[in-house]
Order: structure tokens, then C-alpha cells, then sequence
């Protein structure tokens, strides 16, 4: 089972592009691969949703997705704080000293093995994980937009 973790622009990239919405609604049915988030995504994208004009509808499209697409929630554990932890003694990579919301969401999927980590943040693409983190036999998923994980998955034959 690959497991493709959702970061918070995943949602707003599908609830404004509904090919990307076509492509997740494809991938969240195939036997192989599951969709996963994080209760600080879902919490970030409450907060984005409450800045912008009409927040019950985008609140109503995005329950809706994360239904529809069965998207497992994970949850805080001790992976996920040690992982943090690491995160926040490190220094070497300036771009992501304070891109605290972003390095937890990474958390969260390095902890639950995810294989994919759907992201536009070019910053995340880059950011190489400190030593001690992959000492302790945690991995970075493959970091991809949904295009790149649509011809990854789907158009492979």
C-alpha cells in the first residue's frame, strides 16, 4: 500500500482546479494507495478558509473531499514529536527556520512511512532532512504536485 499524504495546498489546488480534483477522485479509488492528512493540515486549511469570502462553502467542499477521497487523519505520536524536535534543532537549510507549520506537516507524513507528500511549496521540494532525523530510519516521502503524481500513477502504461 503507498500512502500519499495531502499538504494544505493539495486541498485548495483541487477545490479550484477540477481536473486536479478528477485526478485525486481517480486515485483515492485505486486499491493501492491511500490518502492521508494531518490534523495540523486540516487545521491550517480551517484557518485559510476563515481570511477568505464565503468559509462555509469552501469548509462544506472540503469535508466533502476529504470524504469522498476516504483521506486517513494522523494524528499526533511520539514519532511525529521526536521528528519535530530534530526539525527544530536543525539550522542548516535557512529557507525553512520558520516554516513551522510546514516542517510539522512533513512530520506527521515521515512518521506514518508516506510515500508521496503532494505539495506546490518548492521549499519542502528542497529541504534536505538533518542526519539525525535519517538515522533513526525515517525517510522524506517523494515530494510532487498533483500533475506530477497523475503521470507517476495514472498514465504509466
Amino acid at each position: 500500500m503507498y500512502k500519499i499524504f495531502l499538504d494544505t495546498c493539495a486541498f485548495f489546488d483541487c477545490i479550484e482546479n477540477s481536473e486536479y480534483e478528477r485526478t485525486l477522485n481517480h486515485i483515492s479509488h485505486l486499491d493501492d494507495y491511500q490518502l492521508k492528512s494531518s490534523i495540523s493540515v486540516y487545521g491550517e486549511f480551517m484557518q485559510k478558509i476563515l481570511e477568505k469570502e464565503a468559509p462555509r462553502e469552501l469548509n462544506d467542499r472540503f469535508i466533502t473531499l476529504v470524504q469522498y477521497w476516504n483521506v486517513a487523519c494522523i494524528f499526533p505520536d511520539n514519532g511525529v514529536r521526536n521528528i519535530c524536535y530534530l526539525m527544530g534543532q536543525d539550522t542548516t537549510d535557512g529557507r525553512m527556520l520558520n516554516q513551522v507549520t510546514d516542517l510539522t506537516h512533513l512530520a506527521y507524513a515521515m512518521s506514518d512511512n508516506c510515500n508521496y507528500f503532494i505539495t506546490t511549496d518548492r521549499n519542502l521540494h528542497r529541504y534536505k532532512i538533518p542526519q539525525g532525523i535519517l538515522s533513526k530510519s525515517y525517510f522524506k516521502p517523494e515530494m510532487v504536485s498533483i500533475k506530477e503524481i497523475k503521470n507517476r500513477l495514472l498514465n504509466r502504461k
